[in-house]
């Protein structure tokens, strides 16, 4: 019951969409977030900053954003599917994954 109340707090906190970007642009619990992994490279292109982290997929923070992410692949790669993270015959520990 908590979980589903708090849903339904989140999803109608914002009346329209100028408060929805000014809440995620302004949420300081978000600004220190960091991708799972660690940190290769740094730079800087039309005056905004960019961050190259890299993690193995065998670590389960990687695998739960992973999870989340990947209905992604469907929904703009036509052909596209999703890892097997489950697969016990599939190793996840030699694929690395790259977040910009």
């Amino acid at each position: 019951m908590g979980l589903k109340r708090e849903l339904i707090v989140i999803t109608a906190s914002f009346e329209t969409p100028a408060e929805f970007n000014h809440k995620i642009q302004y949420d300081t619990s978000a600004r220190d977030w960091r991708p799972p992994g660690e940190l290769i490279e740094s730079y800087q292109s039309r005056g905004r900053n960019f961050e190259i982290w890299c993690a193995d997929l065998i670590d389960p923070a990687v695998q739960r954003l992973i999870d989340r992410i990947q209905i992604l692949v469907s929904l703009f790669i036509e052909g596209g599917t999703p890892i097997p993270l489950d697969d016990q015959d599939w190793s996840l520990a030699k694929w690395r994954i790259f977040f910009v």
